[in-house]
């Protein structure tokens, strides 16, 4: 059965053509995209209103010309080498093409092909162009997204492997750290320490020969060789864990700080901002003095600055420890690069960030070259502080270590109370105790 265009081609030809040219305008009207032909040498001979739209041209703008006479060179290179392309192959091909809009630059998704006409060897380039421009910026935008994400996962995954590496030897360090400790603390129990006591044990030797003033004279001898070794004990014992610290809290413990890092020519002021009897747990505020001590100690051996500030404060529900100081300062990011060793000195920082973290708490160092370095500890009040009746660290005594030092006055009876874990050292001291009039022991 025929088409009702066939029918009229059989009785009227004309009125036949007439009706696929309208037939065929009206497609053109209305395919969504641009549509266009070209003869063999490239001159346009047909474009639809949408391609007259996108190209910026009339019809008589436009028939005739070629694309090197239209567009820009570039542009028409590409046009021209995609059409060779057709001719030789005798086929149709899809390329993604672009040109210049006034809104800007466009993508295409271009389909050509060779049209033969009738009774020759010659062949026309039909082409047409949808506008793809909104899927190649997704797929742009994915591109750079992923390049974006591989380049973060390099840079984690470098992270995670130098923070391995540092954890590797935070470890190795500690146990060097531990062994050196050891070494250190004999070899001042066995020159020092042993040393006077043994000396002690001679004068008492002496003293039991007599005569009477001599074994007064080696006594009192032993006596002070024995308050030197008391001090030295003392000294020992601060150094390694003071005792203001358990006694008064850490804000008194960083004041006494201060006055300790004199003997490294560090002038350091002290700016407490919380309550005296500040409640901390004990391994935080162990931390704090510790990490404090470190930076303090980094700033005079690598500073080159003869003074330093250390302020307490707590602010935005969190406490600080501030330490700062003008020296020489460093470049935070050469130093990165630079990398971490057990035996740098940035292998402190390090430290003290990784424990820091471990707590809940938070590290940062801000310093520029010439510009002086300021670190801040912090952490959370809400997950670092502690009630007193948990494992929290408070002061011994509501006494400050000023007042403690005070005197009492003469006559006063002083009531004592003996505390020590040795049955025999507290035997010891009552027996010397009770020989005073105005000493009571309880």
């Amino acid at each position: 059965m025929g088409s009702p265009i066939d029918s009229v081609a059989r009785k009227n030809p004309e009125a036949a053509l007439q009706e696929i040219e309208s037939r065929f305008a009206g497609f053109m009207k209305h395919f969504p995209g641009l549509a266009w032909i070209k003869d063999a040498a490239g001159r346009y001979v047909f474009a639809n209103e949408e391609a007259l739209k996108v190209f910026g041209a009339t019809r008589e703008e436009l028939y005739g010309k070629t694309d090197k006479e239209i567009f820009a060179p570039e542009r028409a290179d590409r046009f021209v080498h995609n059409d060779q392309r057709v001719v030789a192959s005798s086929s149709a091909i899809k390329v993604v093409e672009m040109l210049e809009q006034p809104d800007g630059v466009h993508y295409s998704l271009v389909t050509k092909f060779p049209i033969p006409v009738p009774g020759s060897n010659h062949i026309l380039i039909g082409g047409t162009a949808i506008d793809v421009t909104e899927r190649v910026q997704a797929e742009e935008a994915l591109r750079r997204l992923a390049a974006e994400m591989e380049a973060r996962v390099e840079d984690r995954t470098r992270e995670l492997v130098q923070s391995h590496e540092q954890l590797r030897a935070l470890a190795t360090d500690l146990t060097l750290t531990e062994q050196r400790e050891r070494k250190r603390l004999a070899a001042e129990l066995h020159d020092h320490l042993a040393q006077m006591l043994v000396l002690i044990r001679l004068k008492l030797g002496q003293a039991k020969q007599g005569p009477v003033d001599q074994t007064l004279d080696m006594i009192r001898q032993a006596e002070q060789l024995l308050s030197e070794a008391l001090a030295y004990t003392r000294e020992l014992v601060a150094e390694l864990s003071p005792p203001v610290l358990h006694e008064f809290g850490l804000p008194a413990a960083l004041r006494w700080l201060g006055e300790r890092m004199k003997r490294f020519e560090l002038t350091v002021t002290v700016r407490v901002e919380t309550p005296e009897e500040l409640q901390l747990p004990e391994d935080l505020a162990i931390l704090l003095f510790q990490s404090t001590r470190e930076l303090l100690i980094n700033t005079a051996k690598h500073a080159r600055t003869k003074e330093a500030t250390v302020a307490l404060t707590q602010d935005d529900g969190t406490l600080r420890i501030t330490v700062q100081d003008q020296g020489i300062g460093f470049d935070p990011t050469l130093a990165q690069k630079s990398g971490t060793t057990a035996n740098s000195p940035k292998f402190g920082v390090f430290s003290i960030r990784e424990r820091m973290y471990a707590l809940g708490g938070h590290f940062e160092i801000h310093s520029l070259s010439g510009e002086g370095t300021t670190a801040i500890l912090s952490v959370p009040q809400t997950s670092g502080l502690a009630p007193a009746s948990e494992s929290a660290f408070v002061p011994a005594r509501s006494q400050t270590p000023e007042a403690a030092g005070k005197t009492m006055h003469m006559g006063a009876t002083c009531r004592v109370l003996i505390v020590d874990d040795h049955a025999m050292l507290r035997q010891g001291l009552r027996s010397v105790l009770d020989d005073y009039s105005d000493i009571e022991v309880v």
